[in-house]
């Protein structure tokens, strides 16, 4: 029995052209999201994986940015003068995102939804202060340091901790609290520091739950191939130099990674990724691109994806055609 996996990366405001590839595959393929069996996100793909294990549909989040972006991503003069324009303090605070958040998954309920309410979802975030237990001289030993943590409402192990309980604004926010962008958020930041592109850390829940490699069918989708290149052979760079280039590049680099171990691992047809270059460079806070973002997601080539989405017999790969980008 397949078991579906819809993983979206994180990418700021280019989380509205994630959201037109799905609304567009959601038009081709009537019902393909009911039978998404777990919905995986990083940063504004947390919030697109969370809104769509909520039941809402992939228009209602494309609103979100189109309504909301200008909002969310806004900084006066005075702020910005404060903070130094993103080096001395966060380009942005998150109070906005937090009412839209709030607006969007727990007005509807009247009360702050959790992830126990949702759909099996997994939502990467970074745990500045976390507690981990490691092996020392061969004895379990619990040591403090920052660490990868990924919130899901899965059953944890007898005497385990549950997500379940947690406020699903607040799993939002810790994970899209971006570096530099947004303060961090209950000791969290932003999960695209360890997975923008969390794939494998689906593969892994799924397989620690029973699921057999397989079954699995993993759909990946980007926020688009943003171009940018750091010309160069030798770059004797300090910090000042490599400043918020450095969170550009780890985020991107991290999302290559799950990239290759799926296509390792999974193979093509059971995985195929979605994530097509934009032809130009899009930040992820540049919300005058919103209207751009829908355009330029409603030209990509869907053919692939439908077939994964129909869980049709899929062709074979023209020799050098990739499993996807």
């Amino acid at each position: 029995m397949p078991y579906r996996i819809l993983s979206l990366d994180g990418g700021g405001i280019r989380g509205v052209y994630t959201a037109v590839i799905l609304e567009r595959l959601e038009r081709e393929v009537p019902g393909f999201l009911d039978d998404i069996d777990l919905f995986a996100g990083t940063s504004t793909g947390a919030i697109l994986a969370l809104g769509l294990a909520a039941g809402k549909k992939p228009g209602e989040l494309i609103e979100l940015y189109r309504r909301h972006g200008r909002e969310i991503f806004s900084c006066s003069m005075l702020g910005g003068i404060g903070s130094g324009w993103g080096w001395a303090a966060s380009k942005y605070g998150n109070k906005n995102l937090k009412d839209r958040l709030k607006a969007v998954f727990d007005a509807p309920a009247r009360r702050a939804l959790q992830l126990r309410d949702l759909r099996k979802v997994l939502v990467a975030a970074v745990d500045l202060n976390g507690t981990e237990v490691v092996a020392v001289n061969g004895k379990p030993a619990a040591v403090r340091s920052w660490r990868a943590k990924f919130f899901h409402n899965f059953p944890n192990p007898p005497g385990g901790k549950t997500d379940g309980e947690e406020s699903v604004v607040d799993v939002a926010l810790r994970s899209s609290a971006a570096p530099t962008y947004f303060p961090s958020y209950g000791g969290y930041v932003d999960g695209g520091v360890v997975a923008n592109n969390p794939s494998m850390a689906a593969v892994a829940q799924a397989v620690a739950v029973g699921k057999k490699m397989e079954d699995l069918r993993l759909l990946s989708v980007g926020t688009g191939i943003n171009l940018k290149v750091i010309p160069g052979a030798e770059l004797d760079w300090g910090k000042a130099h490599w400043g918020k280039q450095i969170m550009d590049l780890v985020v991107d680099a991290t999302g290559l990674v799950a990239h290759y171990q799926c296509q390792q691992i999974l193979k093509f047809p059971n995985y195929w990724r979605l994530n097509d270059p934009l032809g130009e460079e899009i930040d992820l806070d540049d919300c005058e691109s919103v209207e751009r973002l829908i355009t330029l997601a409603g030209k990509v080539d869907l053919t692939r994806a439908v077939e994964w989405a129909r869980g049709d017999s899929v062709k074979p790969r023209a020799p050098g055609e990739p499993c996807g980008a």
